[in-house]
């Protein structure tokens, strides 16, 4: 008789396919004898056929996310910096003045501002769904 603690060790070998041949023919032997652990959900069964696939399509969908993640940065950044345009005075060779042009161009400036929060807004919610 195999203990079951021995078989749960084994287990994690059997369902990544690492397991010895001799490991696998005892794990299936004790799922064959004990058919209520080999359940629809496959929690203790034998290694699904997609798993290979299933992670594909999670590295895809991991990467395609990334790629609209630094998009986004890279789009708020930019229209973060244009937002914050400094406009400087120069009087005989020396700065005598600085102001933000978004301070005297509002209309030009706040659809920019406006669409620099949704940027960062939707980095950020971005970021939250790679973890």
């Amino acid at each position: 008789m195999i203990d079951d603690d021995v078989i749960f060790d084994l287990l994690p070998l059997y369902r990544a396919g690492a397991a010895s041949e001799a490991s696998r023919e005892l794990v299936q032997s004790w799922l064959a004898s004990n058919p209520e652990f080999d359940g629809p959900c496959g929690e203790l069964g034998p290694p699904r056929a997609n798993l290979e696939a299933d992670q594909q399509r999670a590295l895809n969908r991991a990467r395609k996310l990334s790629r609209w993640r630094r998009r986004a940065y890279g789009f708020a950044m930019a229209l973060t910096a244009i937002f914050f345009a400094v406009a400087l005075s120069v009087d005989h060779g020396r700065i005598s003045g600085a102001h933000l042009v978004a301070l005297q161009l509002p209309r030009i400036f706040a659809p920019i501002g406006i669409a620099a929060a949704v940027c960062w807004i939707a980095f950020w919610r971005m970021g939250k769904n790679l973890r």
